[in-house]
């Protein structure tokens, strides 16, 4: 149970630090428009370099909030990648900020950070209804890979799905050489 509060309250953390951004954005915003005022008020500028500053304020606003938003998203995927959940966010898990806030916010212990995986170094036989297919095994035990393609990886990820890739290459005919 103490695993779901933790990603709970990484994410609702995220949540909170998105939200301060999108804040100290707005009062950063707030303060040159304010100061543009003062300054067209005092007659120090005039109406085209108001508008500049509003313009430049409210893009400046614009790119704080993308920068916050991808922030956000970096979190939320370093945040599901370590708790073991599929990964739905779009951004990227091994930003440095990411990673940064997963070690000292989400799971400071780490006590539920990912099983590191070994190097495929078994190779065993599988057999299933008499088709049998040399395949291997990573660190879990799961498949990786089958016969000559060994170096890459299951597309699937998954046992059941691994297996049937492994039986479909054991019955699929070889290609016929084409003729010359």
């Amino acid at each position: 149970m103490r695993r779901n509060r933790l990603y709970t309250a990484a994410k609702c953390e995220s949540e909170r630090l998105l939200t301060d951004a999108y804040l100290a954005a707005d009062q950063q915003a707030e303060a040159a428009i304010e100061a543009a005022n003062v300054k067209y008020l005092a007659g120090q500028i005039d109406h085209p370099a108001k508008l500049d500053t509003y313009a430049s304020a409210s893009d400046g606003r614009s790119a704080a909030y993308a920068a916050a938003e991808q922030e956000h998203r970096d979190r939320l995927a370093a945040i599901q990648r370590h708790f073991s959940q599929m990964i739905v966010a779009r951004g990227n898990p091994d930003a440095e900020h990411a990673r940064a806030f997963v070690e000292t916010v989400a799971d400071p212990e780490g006590l539920f950070a990912p099983r590191p995986v070994k190097p495929a170094v078994n190779a065993t036989t599988i057999k299933f209804n008499g088709i049998k297919q040399r395949v291997f095994l990573d660190g879990h035990g799961r498949v990786i890979g089958h016969g000559d393609h060994a170096e890459r990886p299951s597309p699937r990820g998954t046992f059941a799905g691994d297996f049937l890739d492994a039986k479909r290459a054991a019955v699929m005919p070889p290609e016929e050489p084409e003729a010359p």
